[in-house]
Parts: structure tokens; sequence; C-alpha cells
């Protein structure tokens, strides 16, 4: 397997960046044909996204162990209110962590949720309190929205939803609707998942919905910051209302 591409991370002005129920055990697997975005599709976003007036820097982080100390250096020199690490490599999250830390950051620090797992918390020690990082799952159990699952959950299996249980009810619903829009059956089903990219589906966790164009998964609504509090990530809730 090829190493990841350079991490990048950005200094971000205002500091509210477009940012597992167990930390100790290895990230949730990602399922499907779901993939993570690159480092350079994070930065197209924040470059899309940078709002009026605030001034966005960005930073390539060469392989290897070196250059994380000048980077912190840069973040509190140059007063940047955040710094988002684009790279999903834990390990790589630790040691900018680490540097941010040792250089006395104390703006706001995101990552991508595939860079939250043991090598970050392990790696990054107690500079990893106060990282944010977005997710593409929610906590039910501190989920509004979710109240209802979450009780019928316990009651039905005597324990709260596990990681993407939540998000695999909804990808059920989605189905159900879809082929509920046809009445045949048999080989004339296969056409199924062209009604899906076609469906939208008002899930608990989140609304599910494709893009016309490219037929994948629109997360405007889909996206859930985590907070590293006390050396476990806690749950904030969806992005958007935040």
């Amino acid at each position: 397997m090829c190493d990841p591409p350079p991490g990048r991370h950005g200094h971000h002005r205002p500091d509210q960046p477009p940012g597992p129920h167990d930390p100790r055990r290895p990230h949730p697997p990602r399922r499907g044909r779901r993939r993570s975005r690159t480092p350079g599709e994070v930065g197209s976003a924040f470059r899309e996204s940078t709002p009026t007036g605030a001034t966005l820097l960005e930073h390539p982080l060469v392989r290897g162990d070196a250059g994380f100390g000048a980077v912190a250096r840069k973040a509190v020199t140059g007063k940047a209110d955040a710094v988002v690490l684009g790279s999903g490599d834990a390990s790589r999250a630790a040691r900018l962590a680490t540097a941010l830390a040792d250089e006395g950051f104390t703006g706001a620090r995101v990552a991508l949720g595939s860079a939250l797992g043991p090598a970050f918390l392990d790696g990054a020690g107690e500079a990893a309190e106060g990282w944010v990082f977005a997710e593409a799952y929610a906590d039910p159990a501190a989920l509004p929205a979710a109240e209802a699952f979450t009780a019928a959950h316990r009651k039905r299996f005597g324990a709260p939803p596990a990681t993407w249980a939540a998000e695999a009810y909804d990808a059920v619903g989605l189905i159900a609707r879809a082929a509920g829009t046809t009445s045949a059956s048999g080989e004339v089903r296969s056409g199924i998942g062209g009604r899906i990219v076609r469906t939208e589906h008002r899930g608990i966790v989140r609304t599910l919905a494709f893009q016309a164009s490219t037929r994948q998964v629109r997360y405007e609504s889909g996206i859930f910051l985590y907070r590293i509090e006390q050396g476990r990530p806690r749950f904030l809730g969806p992005y958007g209302e935040l």
C-alpha cells in the first residue's frame, strides 16, 4: 500500500472551522464504497468555503517526522485562530498536536475523523485535549433526534446503539423508500440502485440524498463533531448546528 500523501494544515480565521464510543478500540471501519477525503479535497473545500474576511494559509507537511515544529511555530507567530490537519493519519496528527502544545498554541485544532484513534490518543497524550474531529457518524445516545431509536434499541438489546447503528438504520430506510416507488419484482428490481440515488430520505441522524451529477452522497447534513476531553472523544453534535 502506498504511503498517504503529505498532510496539510490550514490557519483559519475566525476560529469556527468547517470541522467513538470507545476511543481505545480501533477506529470504526468504513463500509461500502465510502472513502475518506484526500488532503487535496479538504484543502479545496476550505478554499471554497472560507468566510468573508477570514484568511486561509496552507502549509505542506513533508513525509516523516520533520517539519511539525516549524509549522507549529508559524501558527503561533502568525496568531492563527485555528489549525486544521487535512491528513487522516493518526500518528502524524499526534506529532502535530505535540508540536502545537510545545509551542503553546491555544487556538482551535481540528482534524479528519479518520485521524482519531488509539495512535492519536496514545501518541499525543495530554496534547490531545481539546482537539476536534469531524466524523460521519453520530452518537445516537446523545442526539435528540435519535432518542426514540436509542430507547427502542436499549429495550430490545439491553445496550445503547453501537457506532454506525443509527446510520445503518437510516440506510435501510432509504432503501425501503426507494423500493416502495415501484411494484416491479424479480430481475426488474435490479434497477433499484438507480432509484436510490434519485431518492431523498429524512432519517433519524441525517437526510440521505445524492448529488445528481456525481451520484455521491451529499455530506452537508452528515458531519458530526467530537472533542477530546479527559482523554476521550465527547460528542458535540451536528456541525451545522454548532
